[in-house]
This record gives structure tokens, C-alpha cells and sequence, in this order.
């Protein structure tokens, strides 16, 4: 059986935190059902970061005139960019 593997460009993201705050994370990714830490954080950011951007089309659609369509035209690149994830 072959596996199809998406060839994508990866980063790091490093952060340090309070001890207390860190087992908090980890407590409330073990009780999510989580893999690990990092799937949780990186799963919890990207759906906020995901409302937030959808919130934010919201409010510009309903600018006026040519606000509106230049905020449509990003607007539109970004949910398609959200359609794809």
C-alpha cells in the first residue's frame, strides 16, 4: 500500500514558560486526549487562529465600497486557505 507524503516546509516555534504553567498544558492535554503537548498547543492555536481570522472577514465584509472589495479579495484568499487545512 503506498502512503502519499505532502511535501511541506517546516519551522520551529520555541517558548519558555512558568513550570506551573507547562504541567497546567500538559494536564489539560492529557485530559483532551491528546498525543502530546505539542499536539495540543499546535492543535488549540490553529483553531483559535482560525475563529479569529473567520471573525475578522466578518467585519470586513462589511465594510463599504471599495474597502469592502479590496477586503473581500482577502478575504476570500484567506478562507480558501482555511478550506484547504
Amino acid at each position: 500500500m503506498a502512503t502519499t507524503e505532502i511535501n511541506q516546509e517546516k519551522s520551529r516555534f520555541d517558548t519558555r514558560l512558568p513550570k506551573d504553567q507547562k504541567m497546567f498544558f500538559e494536564r489539560a492535554a492529557r485530559l483532551g486526549g491528546y498525543r502530546s503537548l505539542t499536539d495540543f498547543i499546535v492543535l488549540t492555536v490553529q483553531k483559535r487562529a482560525k475563529e479569529i481570522i473567520i471573525c475578522s472577514y466578518i467585519i470586513f465584509v462589511k465594510a463599504p465600497g471599495a474597502k469592502r472589495k479590496s477586503a473581500l479579495e482577502e478575504g476570500e484568499k484567506e478562507v480558501r486557505i482555511l478550506e484547504e487545512e
